[in-house]
């Protein structure tokens, strides 16, 4: 029975036309279920197998000329989609020959009643799995085994977050999350936070009354002055933005004071120098880096509601750190990723 690929189909919707097939679960000791428990497949895909082929009126003879393309077209074509069942069930189909069919020198065909052994329509001659289709179907599961194989053995892609303070935007290499302005406590307050916040320009409320104020947040400012360096009188008064930054490939951040560089194994993200509140003046703060080329979201002239930010340096009068330390001069700092 020597059909073409492309006519196939057309042929089951006569046939699925003119024969009434049987209803229910065959037999497990049909011929074709033992054809396709002799190809590899468990018994319970064996069986739903016998059960579509049988639905839709193909059995031995339809695979026994049709090459593996075909083949696997018209499993599919009945739900048959697993890689390995239809390679499993065009092995069984296909190269039955005497020593392995339950139909010996016949084939298993299909009637009205479910599968039975006859005469086979002409000679076949079992395909070697070594060369043609099989050597491709082989090679196309193993390429999938081997993605498979690889796929669970990558890890999942790490990243790591920080806060480029200072500026709006992100280091190269690394992607913007978002943007805003710094933002802390009153630099007079005695409560409220003592870090400052990277506060968002697109905020979301929840439930709120607009009526009495707990802790109280402030726009932070630059307060550099003329004999400071490295910023001088760069933007002073300026409201500091911020940015929180991602970075892929790596898991850690970690800020390192007084250093513009990075520990051996460790890339750097930014480099500047730590600001603070005024110790003199001002409530307490967090020490933060911010960058080497900082950026203003504006200058007023004159504020008093602020969250004011100072350069920092070490008091080398009365301790014996120094040197390495030297008075009131200017610390650097690094921000570093692994």
């Amino acid at each position: 029975m020597k059909l073409r690929a492309t006519c196939f189909l057309p042929l089951l919707v006569v046939v699925g036309t003119l024969t009434q097939h049987a209803t229910g679960m065959l037999a497990d000791d049909s011929c074709m279920a033992k054809l396709l428990l002799s190809s590899g497949l468990n018994a319970t895909h064996a069986r739903h197998a016998s059960e579509l082929l049988h639905h839709h009126g193909l059995d031995q003879e339809t695979f026994a000329t049709a090459d593996y393309s075909a083949a696997s077209g018209l499993l599919r074509d009945i739900g048959i989609n697993t890689p390995v069942d239809v390679f499993y069930i065009y092995t069984a189909l296909h190269n039955a020959d005497g020593a392995t069919s339950p139909c010996a020198a016949g084939s298993c065909v299909h009637t009205s009643a479910g599968f039975s052994c006859q005469q086979k329509s002409e000679t076949h001659q079992p395909t070697d799995m070594r060369t043609g289709a099989f050597a491709d179907v082989i090679k196309e599961l193993q390429n999938k085994l081997d993605e498979l194989m690889q796929a669970q053995a990558k890890p999942n892609e790490a990243t790591a977050a920080y806060t480029r303070w200072g500026r709006q935007d992100c280091p190269t290499g690394a992607s913007l999350v978002y943007s805003g302005m710094s933002a802390g406590a009153y630099h007079a307050d005695l409560g409220s936070g003592v870090n400052l916040q990277c506060l968002t320009g697109t905020p979301v409320y929840g439930r709120f009354s607009d009526y009495q104020w707990g802790g109280i947040i402030y726009p932070a400012l630059y307060k550099f002055q003329e004999q400071n360096e490295p910023y001088a009188s760069h933007y002073t008064n300026g409201y500091a933005p911020c940015a929180v930054c991602e970075v892929n490939g790596k898991t850690s951040t970690i800020t390192v004071p007084a250093r513009s560089t990075c520990p051996v194994g460790w890339s750097l993200e930014y480099a500047g120098y730590l600001l603070s509140s005024n110790f003199n003046v001002d409530r307490r703060s967090m020490f933060l880096c911010f960058d080497e080329d900082i950026q203003s979201l504006g200058e007023v002239a004159n504020s008093t509601s602020s969250h004011n930010l100072y350069v920092v340096g070490v008091d080398c009068r009365n301790d014996a750190h120094c040197p390495p330390y030297y008075n009131a001069r200017e610390l650097t700092c690094a921000v570093c990723s692994k």
